[in-house]
């Protein structure tokens, strides 16, 4: 995983230390990954840690554009982590009666994505995410195990209605020379349809070209995770994949978030470093 490193952690932010926690898990397989993580870093610095996992009691719901926001499944049980595994907070009586101090809810937001991207540099809490064997995965991870790839993840879908920025497939068009350069197999993933055009310009580039749409997510994630080259999304199935990356290059996108979430965007920004020049004609 080639993320910035030079730039040094940032500390721990302050929290009362003597104070229970309760982290909420929401959200998709990235969304899980990322509260799950938060919840083991807590769980480093205090013995009250929590979960609230009550999201999960409604329906799944999948939500393609203009069909509102998606309720995601439980999708953490290939790690061998399930609702069972976190100590659920219950109902907010039962928390106040295991203490009489005030509880910290990190819901998602800065705190939540600072504490989980913490939790990620770190072995002991990456070790709660293995690589599955491919053997085990199946499918296209088995065809792609021994191949050098390049990843381009395209998120759209629900992110359409409720995301704040989005990143367009055209802005990754600049860099399809720059990887054919470096390796001969592309893997597009996307949660919906692609444009001809841009589907067209990869396969110029790319003799072989894969492209994946409304794929399974547990797969998806596990090779954006083996891939040589990942061209991340501005979502957390992108990042989380980035943070548990196996040695290959990170590339993300300059804008994550709209303008009001600037700190939560220079949350994410601090670990990227290099950028790619694109020249343009």
């Amino acid at each position: 995983m080639r993320l910035a490193r030079a730039i040094g952690r940032p500390p721990p932010p302050h929290v009362a230390l003597d104070a229970p926690v309760i982290v909420d898990i929401v959200g998709g397989l990235g969304s899980q990954v990322l509260s799950a993580a938060a919840y083991f870093y807590q769980k480093r610095l205090r013995s009250s840690v929590f979960v609230d996992t009550s999201y999960f009691d409604a329906p799944a719901h999948i939500a393609g554009p203009g069909q509102g926001c998606s309720h995601w499944p439980w999708a953490l049980d290939i790690y061998g982590l399930y609702r069972s595994s976190f100590p659920d907070c219950g109902t907010q009586r039962d928390i106040d009666k295991r203490s009489p101090m005030h509880v910290i809810r990190v819901n998602d937001g800065v705190p939540k994505t600072k504490f989980a991207l913490l939790g990620l540099m770190l072995p002991e809490i990456r070790n709660h995410f293995p690589l599955l064997p491919a053997a085990v995965m199946g499918g296209l991870c088995s065809r792609y195990a021994a191949t050098d790839f390049a990843f381009i993840h395209v998120r759209q879908g629900d992110y359409l209605n409720v995301a704040s920025h989005v990143v367009s497939p055209s802005e990754a068009v600049a860099l399809l020379g720059p990887l054919r350069r470096l390796v001969d197999v592309l893997i597009i993933s996307s949660d919906s349809p692609l444009s001809d055009d841009f589907l067209d310009s990869c396969r110029a580039v790319f003799s072989s070209c894969d492209v994946l749409i409304d794929h399974n997510l547990a797969e998806t994630h596990w090779l954006m995770r083996k891939a040589s080259i990942l061209v991340t999304s501005n979502s957390t199935l992108s990042l989380t994949a980035a943070f548990l990356n196996e040695g290959g290059l990170v590339l993300g996108p300059p804008r994550w978030f709209g303008h009001h979430h600037s700190e939560l965007e220079d949350e994410v920004l601090r670990y990227f470093s290099w950028r790619c020049l694109t020249p343009t004609v």
